[in-house]
């Protein structure tokens, strides 16, 4: 997506506790719609959670209070990184983590004057882990614009996950764990790695990577149930991380799926 112009719709930055972590709020607009973008910026070595947090943490939510006549909803979340501790794996971010949100209003001429409250309750962790709950207000009258596209995009490795993809899967209960079977007609690259991030914790065994093998133009992958699950949802849904080497490089594809549980 190209956009043509970046709009920042409030100046003061949010510190949280011992100033770890700052959140922004920008507007991003081009010739076919608008976007909300909450980012977080946090100190070398400190971490957010995603919206699963995995085995430690919590999972960050974000919430906004809206006037009349402006809307806000299509939450994009960035793709998180698996960190491992101790046997512990959880998901989130660090370095920095922005959030995509489509931004909607009924009638232009009427929003300058009205205030937008974000409100974000979270962990940012390092070796201890502090609270990150802070409530963002701005005024959509204060617009600034933004000609160079890296005062807001620091790091590179920022990707979101690819939806309404056109991959096929299925998914069946095991004894002990879901297979996930992902069709290779689509897929050109040959992956090495693959991961699968739960939306819903509690179910699936959160880990960095998980097992596949390659037969009949699939690959297989096991995804193994939490040992402590209360039960089993009718869909099997999060992110499926696909890693693949090219030109000697490490690349990423990341899918959202929502599919079947065949049980």
């Amino acid at each position: 997506m190209k956009f043509i112009l970046i709009i920042i719709l409030s100046f003061t930055k949010i510190l949280s506790p011992q100033s770890k972590a700052v959140a922004e709020i920008f507007l991003f607009q081009n010739q076919e719609k608008s976007q909300i973008i909450l980012k977080v910026n946090l100190e070398k070595g400190w971490h957010l959670y995603w919206r699963n947090s995995g085995d430690a943490g919590i999972p960050t939510e974000i919430k906004w209070e809206l006037p009349e006549g402006i809307s806000i909803s299509n939450s994009l979340w960035p793709v998180p990184k698996a960190f491992e501790s101790e046997g512990l794996v959880s998901y989130g971010y660090e370095n920095e983590a922005i959030f995509l949100f489509d931004f909607i209003t009924n009638d232009v001429n009427d929003i300058s004057k009205e205030t937008v409250s974000c409100k974000i309750n979270s962990l940012i962790c390092k070796e201890v882990c502090i609270p990150f709950d802070t409530m963002i207000v701005f005024n959509l009258s204060d617009i600034k614009t933004i000609k160079n596209f890296s005062e807001i995009f620091h790091h590179n490795e920022i990707n979101f996950p690819i939806n309404n993809s056109s991959i096929k899967l299925n998914a069946s209960l095991q004894s002990d764990k879901i297979l996930l079977e992902v069709i290779k007609d689509n897929l050109i690259e040959n992956f090495n790695k693959i991961s699968f991030f739960p939306y819903e914790n509690g179910v699936i065994k959160n880990a960095m990577y998980n097992n596949f093998v390659i037969k009949d133009n699939k690959y297989l992958i096991d995804l193994y149930l939490d040992q402590f699950k209360t039960h089993i949802p009718p869909k099997l849904e999060g992110l499926l991380i696909l890693t693949f080497e090219e030109n000697k490089i490490l690349n990423k594809k990341a899918y959202e799926i929502s599919v079947d549980l065949i049980q």
